[in-house]
């Protein structure tokens, strides 16, 4: 049976099932079709870029975001200058050591589940380094991780499907009260702060580390009371 026969649907099913680059591009050379195959929808799956990459390498590469695993972006001033405005960001993506400014960043919508900013809490007065994303156009997260000076929480609300956040901050800040409405949420780890005490709708909830004066409940079962009123100190990187 030929492989032209069969829907390019299921072949994109099956290669969801291989994990490496290397496997993708050894697959790209078994035949002409798979050689076809991958020219239309992209022979990568992970990509990373840094001060050393080839701009127009990626550029070339970065041609079917939609099939892409994950970016990592490290140690890039705006990094948002070098990701092509019109393609849609891939299902994970990370930033290490950018720098990004003040500007409000509007990616195109995409289905992204995981985003991860991890900055170097640059104090430089010069320098504006807080975390402002247009969220709105992520809705699919489910992933939060972020290590940053500042972070601006307007239009996260809208990421309805969140499962795992974890947010350390240099400045202090408020924990926005609609984080526990998230039905889905199954770990909270931060060290922002809470105004009066917050009740945890998720049935999946089974880790909650806030440092907090307040009382702290929650609907799940996986999770100690005991666990809930433990206000110490949390050294969160290490859960980064």
């Amino acid at each position: 049976m030929s492989f032209s026969t069969i829907c390019p649907d299921i072949i994109l099913v099956i290669r969801e099932f291989i994990y490496s680059n290397q496997s993708l591009i050894n697959l790209r050379t078994t035949s002409k079709y798979f050689k076809l195959f991958g020219d239309r929808y992209g022979n990568i799956k992970r990509m990373k870029y840094n001060i050393n990459t080839n701009f127009f390498s990626f550029l070339t590469l970065y041609d079917k975001p939609q099939f892409f695993d994950s970016l990592e972006i490290e140690n890039v001033q705006c990094p948002f200058n070098f990701i092509p405005t019109n393609k849609v960001w891939p299902k994970e993506i990370s930033f290490s050591y950018c720098i990004l400014g003040a500007k409000r960043l509007s990616p195109p919508v995409s289905k992204t589940e995981s985003f991860t900013y991890i900055g170097n809490f640059c104090r430089n007065p010069w320098i504006s380094n807080i975390l402002r994303i247009d969220w709105v156009k992520l809705p699919n997260l489910k992933k939060l991780i972020v290590r940053a000076r500042k972070m601006d929480f307007e239009g996260l609300q809208n990421c309805k499907n969140l499962q795992k956040i974890i947010i350390e901050l240099d400045e202090e800040q408020v924990l926005p009260e609609w984080i526990a409405t998230l039905p889905d949420l199954r770990e909270l780890i931060t060290n922002c702060k809470t105004l009066r005490n917050l009740h945890f709708i998720s049935e999946e909830l089974s880790v909650c580390l806030l440092s907090t004066k307040h009382r702290l409940t929650t609907m799940s079962r996986k999770l100690p009371e005991r666990h809930l009123l433990d206000n110490s100190n949390i050294n969160i990187s290490v859960f980064m």
